[in-house]
């Protein structure tokens, strides 16, 4: 995740800011993660949390400030934004980020924050085998039981893939409605990855019916396996549509629901290793 240095003080923080009159919570969210580290993208209006902090007043007085934190997937880092020349920002890894807060209710916030550590599949959205010696960093409270599981079909590792495959895509949603001149490209990414995800799909399917001993029921394995797959040609389906009547501009609300989506598909990434 990334964190911004405060004015002054220097600490590491999450943009933030005062929310005026008339703007919603997500969309001031959106405007100061711009202002003060220069990052733009698909802003989820549901906040995933909150903490609460004492903020020192002109005044001297120092107040206690409820924050409520909302997701953003960056898809742009701007090389100039308006705080640049007052702030740092830095990409950290979750545990480092709670370390270099100093805010108590800020570092359990991200503590409670599950890791995004996918397969090599999660960072390039495709189905890549996990490099040798980087075994996958699933639930390992449950990992014993996976190897107790009939290792024929490959199920664990499809549904991986596939979800990672959805998240992908997702990710290309959001820029897509965010606009911009490479509209083109996001919605040719958008249908090459809901053809990775079919043949996903085919692969999941045919190992259900060449499979003696299935991990567990096959309806169960069929119906998840459907559930993503349609997920993605909803995605494939809306990027059709834009580019046939050639779309360029959308309202607010589109881009929050990509961002819902995008959220969603996290938490099914970081749900689905086993």
């Amino acid at each position: 995740m990334m964190l911004v240095t405060s004015r002054g003080t220097g600490r590491w923080v999450i943009p933030k800011g005062n929310v005026g009159p008339t703007a919603s919570l997500h969309a001031a969210a959106a405007a100061e993660a711009e202002e003060e580290a220069g990052v733009c993208g698909a802003l989820c209006p549901v906040p995933i949390g909150a903490y609460r902090y004492r903020k020192r007043r002109g005044s001297g007085a120092s107040l206690m400030v409820d924050v409520d934190v909302f997701p953003l997937a960056v898809t742009q880092e701007l090389d100039d934004w308006k705080e640049r020349a007052e702030r740092e920002r830095r990409w950290f890894s979750l545990a480092d980020a709670a370390k270099a807060v100093d805010e108590a209710d800020l570092r359990e916030l991200i503590q409670s924050f599950a890791p995004a550590q996918f397969q090599l599949a999660v960072r390039q959205g495709g189905r890549h085998r996990r490099p040798p010696g980087h075994p996958a960093k699933g639930n390992s409270m449950f990992a014993w039981f996976q190897r107790l599981l009939p290792k024929t079909g490959n199920f664990f590792e499809l549904f991986e893939a596939h979800a990672a495959t959805v998240l992908a895509g997702a990710e290309a949603t959001a820029r897509l409605l965010d606009g911009g001149p490479a509209g083109k490209e996001h919605i040719r990414e958008i249908i090459e990855r809901e053809h990775d995800a079919d043949e996903i799909t085919r692969e999941v399917l045919k190992s259900v019916r060449a499979t003696f001993l299935t991990p567990f029921d096959r309806a169960s394995i069929t119906a998840l396996i459907g559930s993503l797959d349609d997920t993605i040609d909803e995605m494939q389906a809306a990027a059709a549509a834009i580019d046939l009547y050639d779309v360029s501009s959308f309202a607010p609300e589109m881009r929050d629901m990509a961002a819902i989506v995008v959220d969603a598909a996290r938490l099914a990434a970081e749900a689905m290793p086993l």
